[in-house]
C-alpha cells in the first residue's frame, strides 16, 4: 500500500551526462557507492529544476543517506529526508501533499 500510494505522486527522473558527472563527485567527496551516487545526484538534479515549495526526499538506506553533509545539501533545497517509508507515506496523506505542492524524490 504504502509503494502504490509513493508511486501515484513520483515521476522517473531520466538519468543525463550532468548527473553521471555530478555521481563522480559525490562518490568522491561524501564517499558513496556508485549505485548510492546515482540516486543523490539525481535527487539533486531535480530539486534545482523543481518549483514545489516543500520538497521530501524518502529513501530507507539509512547507512548510506544518514549524513550530515547529504542533509545539509538538501536543506539548501528545502528538502527533507526521511529513511523510512512510513513516515514518507504520511507526508503524502497530509493536507498539503494532496494539493500537488510537495515534491516527493522516491
Amino acid at each position: 500500500m504504502v509503494v502504490d500510494k509513493l508511486l501515484t505522486v513520483s515521476q522517473v527522473i531520466p538519468v543525463t551526462v550532468k548527473i553521471l558527472t555530478a555521481v563522480m563527485r559525490y562518490q568522491s567527496e561524501l564517499d558513496l557507492r556508485p549505485q548510492d551516487a546515482i540516486v543523490y545526484a539525481s535527487v539533486v538534479d531535480h530539486l534545482s529544476k523543481s518549483s514545489e515549495r516543500q520538497r521530501c526526499f524518502i529513501n530507507r538506506n539509512s547507512k548510506e543517506f544518514d549524513n550530515p553533509d547529504i542533509q545539509d545539501a538538501l536543506d539548501r533545497y528545502s528538502c527533507t529526508i526521511k529513511l523510512k517509508f512510513d513516515p514518507g507515506l504520511s507526508i503524502t496523506n497530509s493536507s498539503s501533499a494532496t494539493k500537488h505542492t510537495t515534491d516527493f524524490i522516491v
